[in-house]
């Protein structure tokens, strides 16, 4: 009798860890969206890839939590898609999910209320992600969301506003944000470091041919020390842009079967020698390294 006492006790045990895991629905998109209306709650929604390691991570150790089970039950309904599964292709171009595991909170409605791109990685700070969700004034976006929609414009304050919408995950209004930037101040002066900071985050000014970029190259000295006396030196934009030139450059090279600028790429990256003090046999090695790859790129096209 004491053995069966035991293994009931330890059944019941296990089936309570069962059941207080998040209860993902098994029904289409569209009933998920009426049972949301019908019960006046929002949709969690984990778009992942069977292959990401970080999805894997979250089904494994932040969905079969106890408490998070408990949370995600009572306020949301949960919803799990394969984004390359065949509806995925769908929900991913309608709610612009580019990267692996996108968390999505949405109302009945369809619309989206909070989008967070990567995993959270402990039960607390998912928790504490659906309480900022049902209680936005819980955000550090919450002021700096009401500041914005005010029209408040300051330089310093978008590039700020900027920080923390990536912090939180945010990153389609980090975009959008930038986006904004550009279009209140239209010409960039990179000795401002609030430029700098836009232009080095901003993805759609890394052509060589594009004027801030020459801009960039003949004075990469000077605007690298320059963001190294401001606070925003922790965040090494000046590096990871000049790194992103590069990638992108060369990238396009192999495409187009481009020498010409692969030449420019090269060049380019000789720069990287006034920062780390790079002997000439390093950067002559770099060169035929970055030759020998694209010809080898090149000959598999």
């Amino acid at each position: 009798m004491k053995k069966i006492s035991l293994f009931a006790i330890g059944l019941i045990l296990g089936l309570g860890q069962l059941f207080a895991q998040i209860d993902f629905e098994h029904t289409s998109w569209g009933e998920v969206k009426a049972k949301a209306k019908k019960e006046n709650k929002l949709i969690f929604v984990d778009a992942y890839a069977t292959w990401c390691g970080p999805c894997k991570y979250m089904s494994g150790r932040i969905f079969t939590n106890e408490e998070v089970g408990k949370y995600y039950n009572k306020n949301f309904i949960n919803y799990k898609i394969d984004m390359e599964s065949a509806g995925g292709d769908v929900f991913g171009s309608m709610y612009r999910v580019e990267a692996y595991p996108t968390l999505l909170f949405i109302d009945g409605d369809g619309e989206v209320v909070k989008k967070q791109t990567g995993a959270v990685t402990e039960p607390d700070a998912f928790i504490q992600l659906g309480k900022v969700v049902l209680n936005p004034e819980l955000s550090p976006l919450y002021q700096s969301n009401k500041k914005y929609e005010s029209g408040n414009r300051d330089k310093k304050f978008l590039v700020e506003y900027i920080i923390t919408c990536f912090q939180e995950g945010e990153e389609d209004k980090a975009l959008d944000v930038i986006s904004e930037y550009n279009k209140e101040y239209k010409t960039l002066d990179l000795n401002n470091s609030y430029d700098l900071f836009i232009y080095c985050v901003n993805s759609d000014s890394n052509d060589l041919d594009n004027p801030l970029t020459i801009d960039f190259s003949k004075n990469f000295m000077k605007y690298h020390k320059n963001m190294e006396s401001t606070e925003l030196a922790k965040y090494e934009l000046v590096q990871g842009k000049f790194v992103e030139i590069i990638e992108y450059n060369y990238a396009k090279a192999v495409k187009d079967q481009d020498e010409k600028l692969l030449n420019k790429v090269v060049e380019f990256t000789k720069l990287l020698a006034q920062i780390d003090g790079t002997t000439e046999q390093e950067i002559q090695e770099t060169e035929d390294k970055i030759r020998e790859m694209y010809k080898e790129a090149v000959s598999v096209k």
